[in-house]
């Protein structure tokens, strides 16, 4: 996880729309996975680029294109031209920090988002740039190395389960978005019980450590928050804005996934509050053990200072004191320097003082 932007010194003065790739290599190839569906009909192979061109041809079909591997520009960039991509929008592709985002044409509609995983363990989150695009008939989606992510829904289509082969890419489209916000409700699970457990230990016992996680928390949410508010404005405009490429049916799907949208972002900011609510009880419980502390030492140097009195009165030097050639002079002194303490004492208690 790194909360501040890649750096891209190198990529500056470079002209737009440039096919460079800005990220991390996460995979040693790239590879090309085609799905074609229909109600009656599902095919899933690998391909390579250079029989693409042939295999969209069949328009009777959805073709869902799942590109898996950023790093070769050369492959992403033959993609685009026979997509009919722009080049901003390959750019936006290849560059791995870049924010979610949506953009409309007349032949496609693309979005970037961000899969995120938490880790339960190390306590952090690392992000994947997801890209998808859908047209009339097909869906492309460009992902850094997670090949099957989207197994779940090639069930769907596989097994005919739902609408998903009954409508078309911009239900796909859809789908692949619900897909993405559903397993943000599996973080927010993993990182509310981690912070719920967080609550709990710095209420009943602080330690350095705790307030080590709250802070490592809150950085953690601060990066989500990034990644994930961006889409209300995304969903949004997709279900208010009209396009020939989205029915008038999948609206209704795509209401419903902002109000999802929603949901997850105030979850996320619900959480951002409790660890301001966790960090002012951290610093709360260590003021009160402050507190004991300095009432207990208080008590002691109150004890001692009648103590301290008795003791430097017969401690100095005078030649003329009358207790000081009495017998039971010491014997005298040492019962009331105890009678004063175990007095001392007991007014404390009686004034709940400890």
């Amino acid at each position: 996880m790194n909360l501040r932007l890649p750096k891209k010194d190198k990529f500056i003065g470079i002209p737009p729309g440039t096919p460079v790739f800005k990220g991390e290599k996460k995979t040693d190839k790239v590879e090309l996975k085609l799905i074609e569906y229909s109600e009656n009909f599902y095919s899933e192979k690998e391909i390579q680029i250079s029989e693409l061109l042939e295999l969209l041809k069949d328009s009777a079909k959805i073709k869902w294109l799942i590109v898996t591997g950023l790093h070769d520009t050369k492959i992403i960039g033959q993609i685009g031209e026979i997509f009919n991509i722009k080049h901003l929008i390959i750019e936006d592709i290849l560059d791995t920090g870049h924010h979610p985002k949506i953009d409309f044409f007349d032949n496609f509609i693309f979005i970037a988002s961000k899969i995120i995983d938490y880790n339960e363990t190390s306590k952090t989150v690392h992000s994947e740039h997801l890209s998808l695009l859908f047209g009339k008939d097909y869906v492309v989606t460009f992902l850094e190395q997670q090949s099957d992510y989207f197994n779940k829904i090639k069930e769907r289509i596989k097994n005919n389960s739902g609408r998903i082969t009954k409508l078309g890419p911009d239900y796909l489209n859809y789908t692949v978005l619900d897909y993405v916000i559903d397993n943000y409700y599996l973080l927010i699970d993993k990182l509310g019980y981690d912070i719920d457990k967080l609550e709990e230990a710095v209420a009943s016992n602080p330690t350095k450590e705790q307030l080590s996680l709250i802070h490592k928390f809150k950085g953690v949410l601060i990066y989500i928050n990034r990644l994930v508010k961006p889409l209300r404005d995304i969903v949004r405009r997709l279900e208010t804005e009209k396009s020939p490429l989205i029915k008038e049916t999948t609206y209704e799907y795509l209401r419903d996934l902002y109000d999802h949208v929603v949901q997850v972002t105030d979850m996320f900011e619900s959480y951002r509050e409790t660890l301001t609510v966790i960090l002012d009880i951290f610093i709360t419980s260590q003021g009160n053990k402050l507190n004991e502390v300095m009432k207990v030492l208080t008590i002691i140097a109150t004890i001692f200072i009648p103590i301290t009195f008795i003791a430097g009165v017969y401690g100095m030097n005078f030649r003329f004191m009358p207790e000081l050639g009495w017998h039971y002079g010491y014997y005298l002194a040492l019962f009331l320097m105890i009678a004063i303490v175990i007095g001392m004492l007991i007014y404390f208690k009686r004034k709940k003082w400890f």
